[in-house]
C-alpha cells in the first residue's frame, strides 16, 4: 500500500516483534490481478511495491519462513457468468462468494480509484472482472493459509478493498480476532481497531461519544482550534485542498 499504510504496518509489526510475538507476513508476488495501488496490474508498479516490502521486512529482520505468499487457487467465475449475474452497480454490490461480500469490495475499490460513485459497469468492466477474480482468489487462498498457520490474530489495512475484505470476512467466520488500521486524524497518528473497520458507523458513534466523555477539560477549545485550522488550510491529516489557494 502507499505511504503511510505500509509504514503503519511496519510500526505495528515492530511492536509485536519486540513484545516477543511470532509475526507472519502475507505478501503478494504479483498474485493479484488488480489491487488498490495497481488497478491495471502494471509490472513496474508490482516491482516497485515488492521492492518496498522486501526492504521493510529486511529492516525488521523477519525470518524468511515467516514471509508467506498466497497459494495458487483455481478461478471459478467465467466472464459469461459475471455478465449474467452483474448488470448494474447495485447487483455488483450485492454479489457474494461463499458468504463474503466481494462485490461490495470491488465496487468500493473502483469508486475510490476511478473517483466515480455511480460508475458505468460496462465502462469499467475489465476492472470489475479482475476485481472479482482477485477477491475470490484471496478468499480461497486465505482459507488454506488459515488452516496451515492457525493464527491467533490478524492485522490488515481498513477491510473494505478487493484484496483485504475477503480476508477480513474469513477472520469473522473463523473466529479469529482481527485488527484494521487506517490513517488517523493527524499526520503522526493512525487508528487501530479490534474486530471492526474504520467505516463502521456504529463503532464510530461509540468512539465519538466515549472520546468526548473522557476528553480534556478544554475539549471544546481544542475542537474549535482543529476546525478553524482546517478552514484556514492547515495540513492536519492528509491533503489540504485550500492550503495554496489565494486568500479572498
Amino acid at each position: 500500500y502507499p505511504t503511510p499504510h505500509f509504514e503503519t504496518e511496519m510500526d505495528i509489526a515492530k511492536q509485536l516483534v519486540h513484545a516477543g510475538k511470532e509475526v507472519f507476513f502475507l505478501t503478494c508476488k504479483s498474485y493479484f490481478q488488480t489491487c488498490f495501488v495497481n488497478i491495471d496490474h502494471q509490472k513496474i508498479i508490482c516491482d516497485m511495491c515488492q521492492s518496498k516490502v522486501e526492504i521493510g521486512l529486511k529492516e525488521l529482520s523477519i525470518p524468511k519462513n515467516r514471509i508467506i505468499q498466497f497459494p495458487n487457487v483455481p478461478l471459478y467465475h467465467t466472464e459469461s457468468f459475471l455478465k449474467e449475474k452483474i448488470t448494474s452497480i447495485e447487483t455488483l454490490k450485492a454479489f457474494k462468494y461463499k458468504g463474503s461480500d466481494i462485490g461490495l469490495a470491488v465496487a468500493s475499490s473502483i469508486i475510490s480509484i476511478r473517483r466515480d460513485h455511480r460508475f458505468d459497469i460496462n465502462a469499467y468492466w475489465q476492472d470489475l472482472v479482475r476485481g472479482i477474480n482477485t477477491a475470490q482468489m484471496v478468499h480461497d487462498a486465505t482459507e488454506i493459509i488459515f488452516e496451515q498457520i492457525k493464527p491467533d490474530a490478524a492485522i490488515l489495512f481498513n477491510g473494505r478493498l478487493i484484496e483485504n475484505r475477503p480476508f477480513m470476512r474469513l477472520c469473522e467466520r473463523s473466529g479469529i480476532t482481527f485488527y484494521t488500521h487506517e490513517r488517523g486524524g493527524l499526520t503522526n497518528k493512525y487508528s487501530f481497531i479490534e474486530n471492526s473497520t474504520p467505516h463502521s458507523l456504529e463503532r464510530i458513534k461509540k468512539e465519538i461519544e466515549t472520546t468526548w466523555q473522557n476528553a480534556d477539560i478544554n475539549k471544546e477549545k481544542i475542537g474549535v482550534r482543529f476546525f478553524e485550522g482546517r478552514r484556514n488550510g492547515a495540513q492536519q491529516s492528509w491533503y489540504s485542498y485550500i492550503k495554496n489557494q489565494k486568500k479572498g
